[in-house]
């Protein structure tokens, strides 16, 4: 996925002092967030169902983060946003029903433009083998091997053991080969 193809365009309004946001922490917070958004967008995307979803996501932390910073309770605003992206898209409550049933009949981009090209192809099939990992191992898996963070990073980031991200990616990746047709050389 090309970061050109895979970032949303996002307009950020500087605002101006409210009851609520102050212009210049705002703006702050707006100059701090702009270079991790592209990274969490992909992660985001890697993780959720849809395009829509990892860019509501993103967009939702992003507002939610704000206060925290402002308050100086966010050491590192990476981290911090990364963990909050990732507990969104995993949570019980972004598993939407409908989006399960109409899963299978998703092509392309989810505009329904089906590529030619073969790089296309076997991308839409690694994304739809992604979709068949449970939630926390398609996290684990954008975490580990996207994100390139370590077993360190991503158990911190994902807020559970070492052990339990290495059990994790070791069996998402089994599954994948598996749905992907190839053997352990594949």
């Amino acid at each position: 996925m090309g970061a050109d193809s895979a970032t949303p365009v996002v307009h950020v309004v500087e605002v101006g002092a409210g009851p609520d946001v102050d212009a210049d922490p705002w703006n702050d917070y707006v100059q701090a967030w702009l270079p991790l958004q592209a990274r969490l967008f992909r992660v985001a995307l890697l993780i959720a169902r849809d395009r829509a979803e990892a860019e509501d996501a993103v967009s939702e932390v992003m507002a939610a983060t704000y206060r925290p910073w402002q308050a100086g309770r966010v050491e590192s605003l990476p981290v911090y946003a990364r963990r909050a992206v990732v507990n969104r898209l995993t949570g019980r409550h972004r598993r939407r029903v409908v989006a399960d049933r109409h899963l299978h009949m998703r092509s392309g981009d989810d505009r329904g433009a089906i590529g030619l090209d073969d790089d296309v192809t076997e991308r839409m099939r690694v994304r739809r083998a992604l979709l068949e990992l449970a939630p926390r191992q398609r996290a684990i898996v954008a975490l580990r091997y996207y994100a390139e963070l370590s077993v360190e990073e991503t158990a911190r980031a994902l807020g559970c053991a070492e052990g339990t991200v290495k059990s994790q990616a070791h069996d998402a990746l089994a599954r994948l080969r598996s749905l992907l047709g190839r053997g352990e050389d594949g």
